[in-house]
């Protein structure tokens, strides 16, 4: 739906609009979160870019609803998707780094056969 998007307006108003080029310099930061969360192990860094793409998306709806509020809907799941990502994405960290111990020990090896017992009472 982000391709669609950007095809609707790159349609309007060319791929070298504003519009356009802030969504593809968005998306690539979109393609940088990956390795930099599972490939350098960077959970907080993920997350800081995370809230970027949120804080950067809003001005792209704004610039793209003028020329086409279909394109500008069509980045709403993307939006959901973000926000449900970042919050994962601190919680991940939070249950890494930050203190807060996951339900189930599972220092023995064990943790998985007990969270399916405990789950079952």
């Amino acid at each position: 739906m982000i391709g669609l998007s950007l095809a609707i307006v790159a349609n309007s108003t060319g791929l070298a609009s504003a519009p356009c080029r802030m969504l593809l310099v968005h998306y690539a930061f979109n393609l940088a979160w990956a390795p930099v969360f599972f490939g350098a192990h960077k959970m907080m860094a993920g997350f800081v870019l995370q809230l970027g793409l949120i804080a950067s998306l809003v001005p792209i709806l704004k610039a793209f609803y003028p020329i086409s509020p279909t394109a500008a809907a069509l980045l709403g799941p993307y939006t959901l998707w973000l926000l449900f990502a970042s919050a994962l994405n601190w919680r991940i960290w939070q249950m890494n780094h930050g203190g807060i111990r996951p339900p189930v020990d599972n220092s023995d090896g064990k943790g998985k056969l007990r969270a399916l017992l405990l789950a079952s009472k």
